[in-house]
């Protein structure tokens, strides 16, 4: 991803999370990974005009609609856009605002393969799940 996009997302997110108090959540479920970026930076700008309680409902939608299709991907057993650990050929690496924490899906991902949130297997220890 260019530096440029790689500043309007960090930009865009830092933004959003001051506006709302709470991380952007998008579903990618049906787009090409091409049309990624652009469809998160719209999405973030349309959505910073919202009012709190509006923004709250929009992003409840977007939960269910990731919670569906990673739900549908596990019956099914296909890949799932945005998934933790799951990057489609050709899609951008979406950063996370400078320091945030993963979400706590990422987390509960994290923890089930003995990772901390960092991502560092060694970072736990000798006690790890793992």
């Amino acid at each position: 991803m260019p530096a440029a996009a790689r500043t309007a997302l960090r930009a865009a997110f830092a933004a959003y999370e001051a506006s709302f108090g709470h991380t952007f959540v998008i579903s990618l479920a049906g787009r090409a990974p091409d049309e990624y970026l652009d469809q998160v930076l719209a999405a973030i700008r349309t959505r910073l005009g919202n009012d709190p309680e509006d923004e709250r409902a929009v992003a409840a939608d977007e939960l269910r609609r990731l919670a569906r299709s990673r739900l549908a991907a596990l019956v099914t057993g296909a890949p799932v856009a945005g998934a933790p650990g799951t990057r489609p050929a050709g899609a951008p690496e979406m950063p996370r605002p400078r320091g945030s924490a993963p979400s706590p899906i990422a987390r509960t991902w994290q923890f089930d393969r003995g990772l901390d949130h960092t991502g560092d297997p060694r970072a736990n220890g000798p006690t790890s799940r793992r």
